[in-house]
């Protein structure tokens, strides 16, 4: 594979928190409350949900056939955990001073202020031109606090860490295995946001003990028109009703990029989605379901679209609360015309719910 440039970046595990960058309009965005119903959501209410993952193929997301499995084969499995808590926004004040969030955004008598969380964990494992590398107990951890769906789901503060490897084309021969460490942490007042960036990079097995790159963005924005990226499941779930082929629009925030994108959202379908072994039960479990394919607005031709579904109806053990049955993303090589080989696939594997 001569001088091809391959960065899986843990084979885009890093996708699932990262948009194209591009501009956003100024619409006030509007969500209904279909997490939980028409009723107010109580303070402490909880929700922990546990997602299979495993790397495969999917739909349109297939390997490239100039791919061939003698240069490239890959195997990633583990698990991702989400976690939603809900705070009364007249008393989250004590709360960020203490986690030391700084904001001129005002919650008292905004009702409530959700916190959510999300861990990936996975093993990789690959074979480039017959060599075995392996690389275990990659994880990314996001964590946001936001407004509830009355203040269009506006965000407060959020955070990314990761610590994961990738791949690099480095020489005629061969590829590099590197190393990267990352924290972004975005910050958002009432007209403007901050991003503090902090990365750093070295070979896989060797010193870590690297100086960090460090970088900010600040820019000005209208309260209630954007989302932060770490958010943007969340609100998929709670989506007014678009008709089928039809398309919602999000202008979404990555501190990767440190600007944000207009995500444009459609709806291909509805479907009934089999889950197996939910909640450790051995009977199958059938779903209903809205499918979603969303991808930056802009980049609709350049292989990137995601598939999210949706719950859209009751099943058995599972109230309807809008949950994400399934999330998939692309794993592509980047560079070139960024071929894919295949998909990291997210199916959901358990809920629990305290609902005081």
């Amino acid at each position: 594979m001569k001088k091809k440039f391959l960065a899986l970046l843990s084979l885009v595990l890093v996708a699932i928190f990262m948009m194209f960058s591009g501009c956003s309009g100024a619409t006030i965005l509007t969500f209904e409350n279909k997490f939980y119903g028409t009723s107010a959501v109580p303070v402490g209410y909880t929700e922990t949900a546990t997602y299979k993952v495993e790397s495969g193929e999917y739909d349109t997301l297939i390997r490239d056939s100039s791919i061939s499995e003698q240069t490239l084969t890959y195997d990633i499995s583990g698990t991702l955990t989400t976690k939603l808590l809900v705070y009364d926004a007249n008393l989250i004040s004590t709360k960020f001073n203490d986690e030391g969030i700084e904001t001129d955004i005002t919650y008292a008598d905004k009702g409530r202020v959700y916190y959510y969380e999300t861990v990936l964990q996975v093993d990789a494992n690959y074979t480039i031109n017959g060599e075995q590398i392996q690389s275990p107990s990659e994880t990314i951890t996001t964590k946001i606090y936001f407004l509830d769906i009355a203040q269009s789901l506006s965000p407060i503060w959020s955070q990314t860490v990761g610590n994961y490897s990738y791949l690099v084309g480095s020489t005629e021969s061969g590829f590099q295995v590197n190393k990267v460490e990352t924290k972004y942490t975005t910050i958002y007042n009432k007209n403007k946001y901050s991003i503090a960036q902090e990365y750093k990079i070295y070979k896989f097995n060797e010193s870590s003990d690297v100086t960090p790159i460090q970088k900010s963005h600040n820019k000005n924005y209208t309260a209630k028109t954007i989302l932060d990226n770490n958010q943007l499941l969340f609100a998929i779930r709670n989506f007014k009703p678009v008709e089928k082929d039809a398309s919602a629009y999000l202008p979404t925030l990555s501190p990767v990029y440190g600007q944000t994108t207009t995500l444009a959202v459609k709806n291909i379908g509805t479907k009934t989605e089999t889950l197996k072994n939910f909640n450790g039960n051995v009977a199958q479990l059938d779903v209903p379901v809205t499918e979603y394919e969303f991808y930056a607005s802009s980049n609709k031709n350049t292989g990137v679209q995601k598939y999210v579904l949706v719950q859209n109806g009751v099943a058995t053990n599972l109230p309807a609360k809008a949950h994400i049955v399934k999330y998939v993303e692309p794993l592509t090589i980047l560079g070139g015309t960024f071929p894919c080989i295949g998909a990291l696939i997210y199916t959901l594997n358990s809920v629990d719910i305290v609902n005081p």
